[in-house]
């Protein structure tokens, strides 16, 4: 196997930097819709709502062809 398929932590940064701040601001929001935040809820009812729709939209396109 070559270079190519060796897993490099600065290739993938990005995501895993936006991976570990979309769970830290995930969880503070779920901290705050627990202490009684309306705004926080509705924060996360959106997020779930779009999550679902493009779940779901993914799904009704089916797989791509390359």
């Amino acid at each position: 196997m070559g270079r190519e398929g060796r897993f490099r932590i600065r290739d993938h940064i990005g995501m895993i930097s936006g991976l570990v701040l979309g769970l830290f601001v995930l969880v503070l929001l779920v901290i705050l819709a627990f202490a009684g935040d309306p705004s926080a809820s509705g924060i996360l009812i959106v997020a779930v709502v779009g999550i679902v729709l493009v779940v779901v939209g993914v799904q009704l396109q089916g797989p791509r062809r390359r």
